[in-house]
């Protein structure tokens, strides 16, 4: 199988309308694209190798540690969450919440935490 260049896929993953943290089972972030960097304000190399407890709202944070904690359990998406959280120069916003478990991935397991701004 061909494997896709690793700058190929950052330009797909930075062009997508969602935000995307890719973590460790710790929370740990490991990359984000670039509309997460917006949402947490920082850039990729600085957000990079923090908990998501450092970076966004304890509550949300929370949330994703734990659905991660079930998604590598249980290998499903965990899927049906709304939260808000109020971003610095936009306001109050309302994020539909994906959490996607890669259990047997190279250097895993690995999280995909997908939030879509439904604002």
């Amino acid at each position: 199988m061909k494997e896709i260049p690793e700058k190929l896929f950052r330009e797909l993953a930075d062009d997508l309308d969602v935000a995307v943290f890719i973590t460790d089972a710790d929370g740990t972030v490991h990359d984000l694209n670039e509309q997460a960097s917006s949402i947490v304000r920082l850039p990729r190399i600085t957000a990079s190798g923090r908990n998501l407890a450092r970076i966004l709202p304890r509550e949300v944070a929370d949330y994703l540690i734990g659905s991660g904690t079930d998604a590598l359990a249980t290998g499903r998406i965990q899927r049906n969450a709304k939260l808000s959280m109020v971003l610095p120069g936009r306001g109050f916003r309302y994020f539909d919440v994906r959490v996607i478990p890669y259990r047997n991935s190279p250097g895993g397991p690995w999280l995909a935490n997908v939030l879509l701004d439904i604002t």
